[in-house]
Protein backbone atom coordinates (compact mmCIF):
# COMPACT_ATOMS: atom_id res chain seq x y z
CA UNK A 1 0.00 0.00 0.00
CA UNK A 2 1.31 3.21 -0.55
CA UNK A 3 0.92 6.57 1.53
CA UNK A 4 -2.02 7.87 -0.36
CA UNK A 5 -3.81 4.66 0.26
CA UNK A 6 -2.79 4.90 4.36
CA UNK A 7 -4.96 8.43 4.45
CA UNK A 8 -7.92 7.24 2.09
CA UNK A 9 -8.37 4.49 5.27
CA UNK A 10 -7.84 6.98 7.55
CA UNK A 11 -10.11 9.70 6.61
CA UNK A 12 -12.69 6.57 6.46
CA UNK A 13 -11.79 6.09 9.87
CA UNK A 14 -12.43 9.64 10.95
CA UNK A 15 -15.68 9.83 9.47
CA UNK A 16 -17.10 6.71 10.65
CA UNK A 17 -15.92 8.17 13.82
CA UNK A 18 -17.65 11.94 13.47
CA UNK A 19 -20.83 9.96 12.06
CA UNK A 20 -20.82 7.81 15.30
CA UNK A 21 -20.37 10.69 17.25
CA UNK A 22 -24.24 12.07 15.75
CA UNK A 23 -22.64 14.38 13.31
CA UNK A 24 -23.08 13.52 10.19
CA UNK A 25 -23.86 14.43 6.49
CA UNK A 26 -27.65 16.24 7.60
CA UNK A 27 -25.61 18.35 10.73
CA UNK A 28 -23.48 19.25 8.27
CA UNK A 29 -25.67 20.71 5.76
CA UNK A 30 -28.14 21.98 8.35
CA UNK A 31 -25.37 24.50 10.04
CA UNK A 32 -23.06 24.41 7.04
CA UNK A 33 -20.28 23.65 8.98
CA UNK A 34 -17.91 20.26 8.99
CA UNK A 35 -14.79 19.35 10.28
CA UNK A 36 -11.54 20.34 8.44
CA UNK A 37 -8.14 18.57 8.66
CA UNK A 38 -5.14 21.53 9.44
CA UNK A 39 -1.96 19.10 9.35
CA UNK A 40 -1.98 15.40 8.71
CA UNK A 41 2.02 14.04 10.03
CA UNK A 42 2.03 10.18 9.31
CA UNK A 43 4.74 8.05 10.54
CA UNK A 44 5.46 4.50 9.04
CA UNK A 45 5.92 1.67 11.51
CA UNK A 46 5.88 -1.13 9.49
CA UNK A 47 4.57 -2.11 5.86
CA UNK A 48 0.73 -3.24 5.18
CA UNK A 49 0.03 -5.10 2.94
CA UNK A 50 -2.28 -5.76 0.38
CA UNK A 51 -5.58 -7.61 1.91
CA UNK A 52 -4.00 -7.51 5.32
CA UNK A 53 -6.59 -6.78 8.27
CA UNK A 54 -5.96 -3.48 10.00
CA UNK A 55 -7.24 -1.73 13.18
CA UNK A 56 -7.44 1.89 12.69
CA UNK A 57 -8.10 3.62 16.49
CA UNK A 58 -8.24 7.32 16.91
CA UNK A 59 -8.75 9.12 20.04
CA UNK A 60 -8.43 12.89 20.95
CA UNK A 61 -5.09 13.85 22.70
CA UNK A 62 -5.94 17.36 24.22
CA UNK A 63 -8.80 20.54 22.47
CA UNK A 64 -8.45 23.33 22.76
CA UNK A 65 -9.64 26.53 21.27
CA UNK A 66 -11.79 24.57 19.19
CA UNK A 67 -8.68 22.68 17.75
CA UNK A 68 -8.02 18.92 18.63
CA UNK A 69 -5.40 16.75 18.68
Amino acid sequence: MNNTAHLTLFEKARWNWITAGGYGVAEIQAFKQSQIVLEVTVKFMREVRLRENVRIVSEILNYEARSAR
